[in-house]
């Protein structure tokens, strides 16, 4: 059984033995390792949940929108407008994807884990939401770095004259409707999420539908 249907224990670990039953038959069917998933998004539960609260909607990165814009200036100087790529699949490893930035930045990544917005990090102690400055209703989606291509209209990468290592990005809807995605840029060797290495941080990065 891969890590991914592993990370997907903890969601379910208040269902009952039927239903994670059910969740290791279908394990092959995730979207985020088949992108010929059916709905373009898979509704789970996480594992704090109520009932009565609203179930979790995991979206990987790329699957519903390609392009977007900067929503701040910080991004804006750093790396522009940014375009995904998504590539086939790789089976036991999930779907790399590549990040294509409109200032001659260019990401290769494969995919590493996903966690949840309130889990630590591994950025001194602050979780995932701490580092976005918000609390986003879907999963975080972390990608090892296989290359960076730092073009020479770029002032650096992601990191500056750091190696980006690995990359968090969230995709979700605000509470006004409005489409965002977020890249948590780290340059340590340690994976986000850790909680014993430092992975690192670096800079978060902003971007918005339009």
């Amino acid at each position: 059984m891969s890590m991914w249907c592993s990370a997907r224990f903890r969601v379910w670990r208040s269902a009952g033995f039927a239903a994670l039953a059910a969740l290791v038959a279908g394990c092959d069917q995730i979207p985020f390792l088949r992108q010929g998933a059916p709905g373009g998004a898979e509704v789970v539960r996480s594992a704090e949940s109520r009932p009565g609260q609203a179930a979790r909607a995991i979206t990987s990165p790329g699957r519903m929108r390609t392009l977007w814009t900067v929503a701040d200036d910080a991004t804006g100087q750093v790396v522009g407008r940014l375009r995904i790529n998504l590539s086939d699949p790789v089976p036991g490893e999930g779907q790399p994807i590549s990040l294509a930035f409109a200032n001659g930045v260019t990401l290769r990544l494969s995919p590493v884990t996903i966690h949840a917005p309130e889990e630590p990090s591994g950025a001194g102690g602050a979780s995932f939401a701490g580092l976005l400055s918000a609390d986003p209703p879907t999963d975080v989606f972390v990608y090892r770095v296989r290359d960076e291509l730092v073009g020479s209209s770029a002032r650096g990468g992601l990191c500056g004259g750091l190696p980006t290592n690995h990359v968090a990005i969230v995709e979700y809807s605000e509470s006004d409707g409005a489409r965002v995605l977020r890249i948590i840029a780290f340059h340590g060797e340690t994976a986000p999420g850790s909680l014993t290495g430092d992975a690192g941080f670096c800079r978060v990065l902003r971007f918005q539908a339009g």
